[in-house]
């Protein structure tokens, strides 16, 4: 679950029919725009809990509902930290012969506003050696906000792709991204998107295989929020 911050409704008067007619939201993750549903009736300024994933989907109404990220409560109190940065790392070195890896580095983060006396940062740097040790980064999948920059042709597709249109999509970092669009988009329109498994299910048909879709048009949307 997240903290995040309520900065205004969104507005997506085309949008796909599975969404139906909940309410959405703009919310701030810490420098990031996101799209959430809004299932507890919050307002602009609330601080409030997201849920993803499957989770997500059940809180906004159903196992089918094509939501990544819903809203799940407002914070009574809330008071973010004015500068929250990475202060602390601290590594272990583990051995596990079983798995012919040695000198494995853990670390640990520990976020605040400023580091408390006495304590400095520590870092030690492992090794591994025989089998490659391969650090996997855990992505969270969310509605984002990203701009239609262009349409793409792929005539040799899969299956699982077969009469969906694909555009290309700007996200506010300028990644570039390629979704499935059953809402009928034009090039410069800003759109939220659905990801994960949800994005199936905002195909019209559930099982494309896509892991990003556009959800609605955004009827007025700024760069700058």
């Amino acid at each position: 679950m997240k903290i995040c911050k309520v900065i205004k409704p969104l507005v997506s008067t085309n949008r796909i029919p599975g969404f139906e007619h909940k309410h959405l939201k703009v919310v701030q993750d810490g420098s990031s725009h996101l799209v959430a549903v809004d299932a507890v009736g919050c307002r602009d300024g609330d601080w409030v809990i997201c849920v993803g994933s499957s989770a997500a989907r059940e809180a906004a109404g159903s196992k089918s509902y094509p939501s990544d990220l819903t809203i799940v409560g407002i914070i009574d109190h809330w008071e973010p930290a004015p500068n929250p940065r990475i202060l602390l790392i601290v590594s272990l070195s583990l051995s596990l012969p079983s798995l012919d890896i040695t000198g494995l580095s853990v670390s640990f983060n520990i976020f605040g506003p400023s580091p408390p006396s006495g304590w400095s940062a520590i870092s030690r740097q492992g090794s591994a050696t025989g089998r490659q040790a391969q650090r996997v980064q855990r992505r969270h999948l969310l509605m984002e906000i990203m701009q239609v920059v262009g349409s793409l042709v792929c005539t040799q597709r899969v299956a699982g792709l077969d009469h969906c249109y694909l555009r290309v999509l700007r996200t506010s970092k300028g990644k570039i991204n390629v979704a499935v669009d059953p809402v009928g988009v034009s090039v410069g329109n800003w759109v939220f998107t659905a990801s994960g498994s949800a994005a199936r299910f905002a195909c019209p048909n559930p099982e494309a295989l896509t892991d990003l879709t556009i959800g609605g048009i955004i009827d007025f949307w700024s760069p700058d929020g």
